[in-house]
């Protein structure tokens, strides 16, 4: 017989690692999405880490006469998004949140609230003043997941049901103890 524990790593190795999720890259970018069908001009993304990839994104997101802000929520040494943002001429602002891929123990790291406010305040904020915004970790599926269901649940008034599926359909990767606490926690 099974014990707890076994049964538990059992269950993380059949639907843990996002369930049926599948990344997606087109012409090197990934995980591409609008944020919601409500809400035009609003985009998630994973880093992009080509010249080919930050040109798909240029082609997909750049409107005419209207300026870009991309929000980058992982760190540094995860990727930079500086020098193509900069390139492109697109607003950046960083708000690095935990996990980072670089120091795995920051797992165990809840976000703070204000960073993850901070992202929310940026992206509708730039919304409202007329600029397309794209937002994204490393991979956009668990910090980007996060920020998407805040950023729902306040500006368009989602519920926290309808959030945290839109998280999992997005990959989160619920075995994240740090997002999921902050999520069970933190959200109302």
């Amino acid at each position: 017989m099974k014990s707890p524990y076994q049964l538990w790593l059992s269950l993380l190795a059949l639907v843990g690692c996002g369930g049926g999720f599948q990344d997606t890259t087109v012409n090197g970018l990934k995980n591409f999405a609008a944020f919601s069908p409500e809400v035009q001009g609003i985009y998630r993304v994973a880093h992009p880490t080509t010249i080919a990839a930050w040109l798909e994104l240029q082609k997909r997101v750049q409107q005419p006469g209207k300026s870009v802000l991309f929000v980058q929520l992982h760190d540094d040494v995860e990727g930079d998004d500086e020098p193509f943002t900069k390139l492109l001429g697109w607003d950046l602002l960083k708000v690095p949140m935990p996990p980072e891929d670089d120091k795995p123990w920051t797992v165990l790291e809840l976000p703070k609230k204000t960073d993850v406010q901070r992202a929310i305040d940026a992206i509708w904020n730039a919304h409202l003043a007329g600029q397309v915004v794209v937002f994204g970790c490393v991979h956009a599926r668990d910090r980007t997941s996060l920020v998407a269901a805040v950023l729902g649940m306040q500006k368009l008034g989602w519920t926290k049901d309808f959030a945290w599926k839109n998280m999992l359909d997005h990959g989160f990767r619920w075995e994240l103890p740090d997002l999921d606490i902050y999520f069970a926690t933190e959200v109302p």
